[in-house]
């Protein structure tokens, strides 16, 4: 029975006592108007408090999701900085959800979140979610980003050698008009066919920039690069005058700087190549103490300056080096060539010291090589992590516990052929961490539109917008109950009929009202005996679909690839297999106790529409009527205190309906149509990390064995370098006293023959060396 039935009794009494009264006009009029005020303020209060409700659930339900605007933008804006600051995993997150759930379409800020998440994935270096998520943005016509989208998908098919889809995109999007060819469209397709190694075509789009736009310059660049490639004396001239047009462009930004030293530093490399070695340091000195290549421009310059026989602008050149990046990769080789340097210009007590601290240093780091390239397996990857941790910083932060000096780790990070190695290895636990991430990321979601996650949220919303119709269409017909009353007390006899009328038609609005009451009565008491069934158990529906996550990924850690139990794992695999049954059935049992709360709701919402609908399209004709006894009743009633406030009264409550059941509409559509795209995006990105799992399980193995080797390796070309360094010291350091010997006059005699016997004993140490290195 509905709260508002025995207020509905008071007004109806207080109505035929009105009516009774009305032998006594004055008496009748001054007690009628006080009952109504009275009435009239609940009347109001109900009504205020109904629109309070609907303005909450309209902020719920408006984005179409469980974040409010405010929340939804706040979201947006931390994922784009953690996309700028390369928490690219963080990022892609966060814009997945907010992308799939659509709540910032009322922002315009979805298309951002769609391209932000397809570029962090794409740094991730999650090519299939990357590839999928650029093509959703390709396949929007509309779309702001779809250029940025094709532009990417072509490079991303070069970079992975996709040649095929390449091709077709190629031909569909470029040849066919697809997208409009802009400078930055000919400029990334030049780059597409670089990367995918296509050089002639590679050039004719870079050919093809326009001279007036930013993208000239690095177009420019790559024409010079490519030639540098072909590494013929001609090529190499022709690839200075494109250098040489890059560096000559005026510079605006710091990104235009950078290109400019990058191709002063080819200039200086070309002609260092061709053997003018003044004109190499010319192109050297032109980059700025700032620049980012710096160290490059300092070392280069050393050998410029030691081709030219200048040694002492190469010492000079040196020292500077060492100061400002003792650090650097460069170090340990030009430290040897800072005492040959010495040497040359007789200074040795500078050379002896530059010789000795570099025995003295180098040692240990050479026996730590040694004991790595022969270490176990375990060891070397772990190892590898480091080197991989560090590689990945913006800087490299040591501790005082670390095993090799800065400059030694630097060279580990440089190193080319060790950098591929590790890139192997890394790429390993790069794809293994990135399935689990997307494998967690989707279990997570996915337990959102559970019955407890966002389908819960909308379908309880629903019932609740459901529930404030009907209380508001009781308050709507209650208004004209207090209405009938005051105007009964102010028309004459002939109208009573007429107000009669008006409230029979009322009492059975009424009735069907109460019908629709009790049937909502009847559902709420359904939706709790369906809660108290489940009440023994106090894991949510969440709760138990998390565990049923955790209980598969741990099945799954205690079986091989081959689905068997691990050696000494099978009772431990039995008891996870039992539990995981278990969780399943309530898990089942919970998600059919949803379907059937929904089933419910489904008919109550069919049933209660169209009622509701007819139901305010009575009250809306009604109320034209009594406005219109209003008008019949004269100026002193229309421009009553009272008249005033009903017909506000009135008009609120009829645009507080409208707005309800544009609520109703909303959550229901947010359940058929939103729900159902998020799961059917949910699928796709399923099916891809499954696909993804298969296909590391099948390489693992062998792609970790071959990496481990390929670090092996390194070490030992690291070992190499160092042994090899120390023979250079240890003979510097013979040279030293040799000459100061020879300088000095003594035993010139015996000289050729005991540095001979040094030399000597110099070899036969290089091969003992070279012997344990398994050479």
């Amino acid at each position: 029975m509905s709260r508002f039935s025995g207020f509905s009794r008071r007004l109806t009494f207080g109505l035929v006592s009105s009516l009774a009264l009305s032998t006594s006009p004055a008496f009748a009029g001054a007690a009628s108007d006080k009952l109504a005020d009275t009435d009239l303020g609940y009347v109001e209060g109900a009504l205020a408090e109904l629109q309070g409700l609907s303005t909450v659930l309209q902020r719920r339900i408006a984005p179409r999701g469980m974040l409010s605007d405010a929340e939804a933008v706040s979201r947006f804006e931390s994922a784009v900085f953690e996309h700028m600051v390369g928490n690219y995993e963080s990022a892609a997150e966060t814009f997945f959800s907010l992308v799939a759930t659509t709540v910032l379409k009322n922002h315009g800020l979805h298309q951002d979140a769609e391209w932000y998440l397809a570029e962090s994935l794409y740094e991730m270096g999650n090519v299939a979610s990357a590839e999928s998520a650029f093509q959703v943005i390709s396949d929007d016509a509309a779309h702001p980003f779809r250029e940025d989208a094709v532009r990417r998908l072509l490079e991303l098919y070069a970079e992975n050698r996709a040649h095929e889809k390449f091709d077709r995109l190629f031909e569909r999007e470029i040849v066919s008009g697809g997208v409009d060819i802009s400078p930055v469209i000919t400029y990334s397709v030049g780059k597409a066919f670089w990367l995918k190694g296509d050089v002639p075509t590679a050039q004719d789009y870079f050919q093809d920039v326009p001279a007036d736009t930013e993208y000239f310059g690095k177009a420019r660049y790559y024409l010079g690069a490519i030639l540098v490639q072909a590494g013929t004396e001609s090529d190499l001239k022709r690839a200075a005058d494109y250098f040489r047009q890059v560096s000559e462009l005026p510079v605006e930004s710091s990104q235009e700087q950078q290109l400019r030293d990058l191709a002063l530093l080819g200039l200086g490399r070309i002609y260092y190549e061709l053997g003018q070695y003044t004109e190499a340091a010319t192109y050297y000195d032109r980059i700025s103490g700032t620049s980012l290549y710096l160290d490059d421009k300092l070392y280069e310059l050393v050998w410029t300056f030691i081709r030219q026989e200048e040694y002492q602008h190469a010492l000079r050149a040196t020292e500077i080096f060492l100061l400002a990046f003792p650090e650097h990769q460069f170090a340990a080789q030009l430290r040897v060539i800072r005492g040959r340097l010495h040497y040359i210009e007789s200074e040795y007590d500078s050379a002896l010291m530059t010789y000795e601290s570099i025995l003295a240093e180098y040692e240990p780091v050479l026996r730590r090589f040694r004991d790595l390239s022969k270490g176990s397996d375990e060891e070397v990857g772990e190892h590898v992590a480091r080197i991989r941790s560090l590689r990945d910083q913006s800087y490299f932060d040591f501790s005082e516990e670390s095993d090799l000096p800065p400059f030694v780790v630097s060279m580990l990070v440089a190193d080319e052929e060790l950098d591929r190695a590790v890139d192997l290895y890394a790429d390993i636990v790069d794809q293994d961490e990135s399935v689990t991430a997307s494998e967690a990321l989707i279990a997570e979601l996915d337990l959102a539109l559970a019955q407890e996650g966002i389908a819960a949220s909308h379908a309880s919303t629903r019932f609740e917008v459901m529930k404030h119709r009907v209380k508001l269409a009781r308050q709507r017909a209650l208004l004209l109950e207090v209405s009938e009353k005051w105007l009964s007390s102010r028309t004459g006899a002939s109208e009573k009929a007429r107000v009669d009328g008006l409230r029979q038609r009322r009492v059975r609005i009424g009735e069907r009202l109460s019908d629709a009451e009790a049937r909502l009565s009847q559902l709420d008491n359904l939706f709790q005996n369906l809660d108290a069934q489940v009440g023994a158990d106090v894991r949510s529906r969440t709760e138990l679909g998390a565990e049923v996550v955790a209980l598969q990924m741990k099945l799954q850690d205690l079986l091989d690839d081959a689905g068997q139990p691990l050696a000494g794992a099978e009772d431990e695999v039995a008891s996870v297999t039992r539990e995981l049954g278990e969780a399943q059935q309530m898990l089942s049992e919970r998600d059919r106790r949803g379907d059937e709360s929904k089933a419910l709701l489904d008919d109550f919402d069919a049933y209660s529409m169209p009622l509701l609908t007819r139901l305010n399209q009575e009250l809306d004709e009604m109320w034209e009527l009594h406005q219109a006894f209003q008008r019949a009743a004269g100026d002193d009633v229309v421009h009553s205190p009272l008249t005033v406030r009903m017909n506000a009264a009135a008009s609120s409550s009829a645009a507080v309906d409208d707005q309800l059941e544009e609520l109703q509409l909303m959550a229901s559509d947010a359940e058929q149509t939103e729900i159902s795209r998020i799961r059917e995006r949910f699928a796709v990105e399923k099916e891809q990390v499954a696909g993804q799992r298969v296909e590391l399980a099948q390489t693992y193995d062998e792609a970790e064995a071959a990496s481990v080797a390929l670090v092996r390796a390194g070490f030992g070309r690291m070992e190499d370098f160092f042994a090899n360094s120390m023979l250079d010291a240890d003979l510097g350091v013979v040279k030293v006293y040799w000459s100061r010997w020879v300088d000095n006059g003594q035993y010139r005699k015996d000289v050729a023959a005991d540095q001979q016997r040094l030399l000597t004993e110099l070899r036969r140490r290089f091969d003992l060396i070279r012997q344990q290195m398994g050479q």
